[in-house]
């Protein structure tokens, strides 16, 4: 998994590695992020969202709401 750091130390990670973490396929997390039950730390110029580790690892709290 690689894990990208920004400035302010966030660990920031691609959308299918976040997917993989939350056990559901890149389309549910993309449905999630659309219902606003997540929401990605970074948007890069080109459209990929990157999300933060810290902040996936509360939402398998949530799981079931994805």
């Amino acid at each position: 998994m690689s894990l990208q750091d920004e400035p302010d130390g966030a660990r920031l990670i691609t959308t299918g590695e976040a997917a993989r973490l939350l056990g559901v396929s890149q389309p549910t997390l993309n449905r999630a992020v659309r219902r606003g039950l997540l929401h990605p730390t970074l948007t890069t110029p080109g459209g990929h969202r990157r999300f933060d580790s810290a902040e996936l690892s509360a939402a398998l709290y949530f799981e079931d709401e994805i």
